[in-house]
């Protein structure tokens, strides 16, 4: 509205100072054409000033005016470039802020997955049936209650030059052992007085000729012996004891060693 204003007031401006212009050189002409009386020369002198004055005062206020609106406008463009300045920083801000706002959510999500991931591994643990115990088994001298396994030397006598050793064993676990395997070994200087029975000779390359193998293909269940098994030894003498190992392994045993039983005999 404003704007409308001054446009037109600009309008009116310019046709004064264009009638003025106009009438100053009508009234010059009149003095060119005719030699005015002295009276007359007054009277155009006087016209002429005022015409003079207010032309000066019309292009003065028309100055001020065009000063007041170039100052206005540029207070306005000085304005705009502020504005345009704070909305530019203002996107900035938001963008950042959008920017972190995505990173923020992104950690949430990659958090809520880990948590879920560990719960589903949790669960699926929970779910799993827990490891089978290893069987495993216990050699021993004859005993006469189960809960002495095992006893681990023997009291014996020497007749015809040998030694009869009995022993047995028990499974000592809650797990049932699949088709069991045994070893047993006498002492280095000791003799087999014959073959054990139920076990066979792998003496050869490789094998050492003082162990004897017997394979089940049996379950032995938990807390259950196998029958009793002998082994004749012929000692070293003049020694009055020797040392018998054993050894097993089944198919779901864990891992076993020798075990070194004493036996000790009267000649």
């Amino acid at each position: 509205m404003r704007g409308t204003i001054s446009s037109v007031l600009d309008i009116i401006l310019s046709g004064f100072l264009t009638a003025i212009a106009a009438l100053m050189g009508y009234l010059g002409l009149r003095v060119t054409l005719r030699t005015p009386s002295e009276s007359e020369k007054s009277a155009y002198k006087a016209a002429f000033g005022i015409l003079a004055a207010l032309s000066v005062f019309l292009i003065v206020w028309q100055g001020r005016r065009n000063s007041g609106t170039q100052g206005a406008l540029s207070e306005n463009v000085r304005k705009a470039r502020e504005t345009a300045e704070s909305l530019k920083e203002d996107l900035k801000s938001e963008v950042a802020r959008r920017e972190q706002a995505e990173k923020d959510i992104q950690l949430m999500i990659a958090g809520k997955i880990a948590d879920a991931t560990r719960t589903i591994s949790g669960n699926i643990d929970k779910a799993k049936p827990p490891s089978p115990i290893p069987a495993s088994l216990a050699f021993s001298f004859p005993v006469r209650r189960s809960a002495d396994v095992p006893i681990t030397t023997a009291h014996l006598r020497l007749e015809n030059g040998n030694v009869h050793v009995l022993f047995t064993v028990k499974n000592v676990s809650p797990t049932a052992a699949k088709n069991p395997e045994l070893w047993l070994r006498i002492c280095d200087t000791c003799k087999f007085a014959k073959e054990p029975d139920g076990f066979e000779n792998i003496s050869g390359v490789g094998f050492n000729p003082k162990i004897r193998h017997r394979a089940l293909q049996t379950i032995l269940n938990s807390e259950v012996f196998l029958p009793m098994m002998g082994v004749d030894v012929i000692p070293p003498l003049p020694s009055s004891g020797f040392d018998i190992g054993f050894q097993y392994a089944c198919e779901n045993c864990g891992k076993t060693n020798w075990r070194i039983f004493k036996v000790l005999f009267n000649h």
